[in-house]
């Protein structure tokens, strides 16, 4: 297993903020996306059954509702940080469009963005909102509180045309995001609500977010695609063969490909500025003590200092590393972040490794807000032999 393989294993439902990943390459890469949500604690589940009913359609789920059933929490001091009237500032839809699209909340701190948006079909009972990364064989609950029954028997039962139904933040560049996360709840047969989390690094007190909304008709363009499961290579990207043979070649990565995905899928954008009313702690940690530990080997990494950040929303830890594999780290190590009783904390999501231009390394790992005192320890973990190679503890300094 890659190092990058075990990012995307661990941070669950984590996708590419890419555009490409919110139009052509959402629809090749459905099923490698579904498989991930059962590997991790975070994506942030792609999809996630519900367990309360139904509610009427004034009613929707919001950031609060969402995070009631994602690890990520929303604590109490940061509810009265969430904007429930968000004002657009431009609209923009394709032609042909069936659906409109709302924000109906947003919230952020200094490094994370959450917005709920709902999606509803402009003319009612003629469509059946699936999530993006669903297929018609899936079965209801894993969005809805329809339990037993496929979407494709639902539609059916009830005369329905499935759409598929995505989107996100688009203005990923701008904002520094570079993953995002997609959490779906039914709110009716043509109405779904939209969760949507994501770190970035523009650290900007007020925010311009452009949201996306995206559907596209279920039987447009991947026919079939639960009877799929071989993923090809194509252009330096792994694409699922997800699609039907008759509609889209081994060479489904193409330009042409692609365009053809692109052209069939329908759009909304909606333009609003969000503002970061957040104020962050920062604390900075040395080193005060390590210990090495057997199965160290010739591949090691050295923690040289931590700084945690905390803000009403969550609490977030940098990390600053040396590896001695040069700008890479072996494949099998990663960090574990323990409180002063030895206890594991459980993370939430992840910024991946970057390379500093003196050579050295960042991760940040982020956490449901919490109280991290004095010292904690970063253990280097090899999670394939499970050892443990190193410990590194961690003291503020004055």
């Amino acid at each position: 297993m890659t190092n990058g393989e075990w990012y995307k294993r661990t941070f669950d439902a984590l996708a590419s903020s890419d555009y490409i990943s919110l139009e052509a390459e959402d629809i090749m890469m459905n099923r490698r996306r579904k498989n991930k949500v059962a590997a991790a604690a975070l994506i942030f589940a792609a999809v996630i059954g519900l367990s309360g009913v139904t509610y009427a359609a004034h009613k929707y789920y919001g950031l609060f509702d969402f995070s009631k059933d994602s690890t990520a929490k929303i604590p109490k001091e940061a509810t009265e940080m969430i904007d429930t009237a968000v004002v657009p500032e431009k609209v923009e839809e394709t032609d042909g469009n069936i659906m409109d699209c709302t924000v109906r909340e947003a919230l952020c701190d200094s490094e994370t963005i959450m917005v709920a948006f709902e999606v509803s079909a402009k003319e009612a009972e003629k469509y059946l909102f699936i999530p993006e990364d669903a297929v018609p064989s899936d079965n209801m609950s894993d969005w809805s509180d329809n339990k037993g029954i496929t979407a494709s028997e639902y539609a059916e039962e009830k005369g329905l045309q499935i759409v598929n139904i995505g989107g996100g933040i688009t203005n990923f560049a701008e904002l520094g995001i570079a993953e995002s996360s997609l959490i779906f709840k039914s709110a009716g047969d043509d109405v779904m609500d939209v969760y949507v989390r994501c770190g970035k690094t523009n650290d900007a007190k007020s925010l311009e977010v452009e949201c996306q909304a995206t559907a596209r008709f279920a039987d447009d363009g991947y026919e079939g695609a639960e009877d799929q499961a071989e993923i090809v290579q194509t252009d330096g990207k792994d694409y699922e063969d997800s699609l039907n043979s008759k509609n889209v070649k081994e060479d489904s990565g193409s330009e042409n490909d692609e365009k053809e995905l692109m052209e069939g899928i329908m759009r909304k954008y909606i333009t609003f500025t969000l503002q970061d009313m957040s104020t962050v702690d920062t604390k900075a940690y040395s080193v005060a003590g390590y210990s090495s530990a057997k199965g160290t080997g010739e591949d090691t990494i050295t923690v040289n200092s931590a700084e945690v950040l905390d803000t009403e929303l969550g609490t977030y830890i940098d990390i600053n590393f040396t590896s001695s594999q040069e700008e890479d780290v072996p494949d099998d190590l990663t960090f574990r972040i323990l409180d002063k009783n030895g206890s594991q904390i459980d993370f939430i999501g992840g910024s991946g490794i970057e390379v500093n231009s003196d050579g050295t390394m960042f991760e940040r790992f982020i956490f449901n807000k919490m109280e991290v005192g004095d010292s904690f320890v970063i253990e280097v973990y090899n999670y394939e032999d499970n050892v443990v190679c190193g410990s590194f503890e961690m003291a503020a300094g004055e």
